[in-house]
């Protein structure tokens, strides 16, 4: 049968056939159109685990039994084996019966073309738990007239952004609230005369570079020669003028290339860093 083409009285059938049972994750198999559990990627993935272990979070795992009793796994596998590591003698699973490996391999296929969480998701949970960081990150944002999509404390508030990773690499660099808000500050003092070149400068290599420059030399340059020199051409210029073309996600030749724009015309030149 399509599954496509269910009727919703099928699909119920189908629903009623899943239970919730508790089962040992040593009695579980893995058949092998999983994906292998010995990758540094795997490993790693099982470590975090161990790491951030949360039961509510955990899930169920899917299984199946098969017509010989056997219990094979049919998503969840890298939780199976964190659970047999940390001595778990039970775990949830949602467990179907005699299904063919046809519709096990079917299974495994549909959970795992999920959407994964995004950094802007992630953030979001954090930000809607409480978390510290999160809260003042959004705090710098709105005071600079910045926020992040579907943050309703932020919905009324002007330029869009979601270069979630790089705003947080601002924040731990530039060490807290104070250097993001130097860097908001910066940004748009710069630029905020252009929406076009606000939205450019608030991506991920503009604001990670602009961070490598501030904290090798934020305590070294006038804000007032930064911003003058920066208003007088655009991030992409930058980009594509300085050091010839820098690759997309070279934010540290990005900054050198801030460096050699703030040095035009300068008699005490700031030194480069960069070099060796």
């Amino acid at each position: 049968m399509n599954k496509k083409n269910m009727t919703n009285q099928e699909v119920i059938k189908v629903f009623e056939t899943v239970k919730l049972e508790f089962l040992n994750p040593r009695d579980l198999i893995c058949d092998n159109y999983q994906r292998p559990t010995d990758s540094p990627k795997s490993k790693k993935l099982i470590n975090d685990m161990s790491l951030n272990f949360n039961p509510y979070g955990f899930g169920a795992v899917t299984v199946n039994r098969r017509a010989d009793g056997t219990m094979v796994v049919e998503d969840g596998q890298h939780r199976v084996l964190f659970a047999v590591q940390k001595g778990l003698s039970k775990i949830p699973c949602l467990v179907t019966n005699n299904l063919c490996k046809k519709d096990e391999c079917g299974i495994f296929e549909a959970k795992n073309n999920e959407k994964p969480l995004t950094s802007l998701d992630k953030f979001r949970v954090k930000f809607v738990e409480g978390s510290v960081k999160e809260k003042a990150i959004v705090s710098v944002l709105m005071t600079h007239g910045f926020y992040f999509p579907k943050l309703t404390e932020a919905k009324l508030y002007g330029t869009r952004i979601k270069a979630v990773d790089a705003i947080d690499y601002a924040y731990t660099t530039l060490n807290g609230s104070k250097g993001l808000d130097l860097l908001c500050t910066v940004i748009n003092r710069s630029w905020s005369h252009d929406k076009k070149l606000i939205r450019t400068a608030m991506q991920n290599r503009y604001i990670k570079g602009l961070s490598v420059f501030l904290k090798l030399y934020g305590d070294k340059i006038s804000q007032d020669t930064l911003v003058r020199k920066l208003k007088s051409t655009t991030p992409d210029a930058i980009a594509n003028n300085y050091l010839g073309k820098i690759a997309a996600g070279n934010f540290t030749k990005y900054a050198e290339a801030i460096l050699g724009v703030y040095n035009v015309g300068l008699k005490n030149k700031l030194p480069n860093k960069f070099i060796g």
